[in-house]
């Protein structure tokens, strides 16, 4: 974990295969795949950056949102803010990124 109640990337990348779920403030929920993690370019050297995007099932669209992010191989659960990407997953699914930049030191 990052410390600030994020997951980090390599938590992210030792995912169950990449399995995760979704859920909404109403208790809807949607499996997610992971679909990538990489690292991006923090602002400093205090600073981490990485993103992730998340391939939803076929026909799911879902608007940006903070949505809790479910880790069934270890029942960690994260809320984040999600937004649609494009271009979709090379299969047609829609993918949801999430972008983290945070200060190390912090929390």
């Amino acid at each position: 974990m990052s410390g600030l109640g994020v997951p980090s990337l390599e938590r992210l990348r030792d995912g169950s295969a990449g399995a995760f779920w979704l859920a909404d403030a109403h208790g809807s929920r949607w499996p997610a795949q992971l679909h990538c993690a990489q690292p991006g370019v923090a602002m400093n050297a205090r600073y981490c950056c990485y993103s992730a995007q998340f391939a939803m099932p076929d026909g799911v669209r879902l608007p940006q949102d903070i949505y809790d992010l479910l880790a069934p191989d270890t029942g960690e659960q994260w809320s984040l803010l999600l937004a649609p990407v494009g271009p979709r997953a090379e299969d047609g699914r829609a993918l949801m990124e999430a972008v983290f930049h945070y200060r190390i030191d912090a929390g």
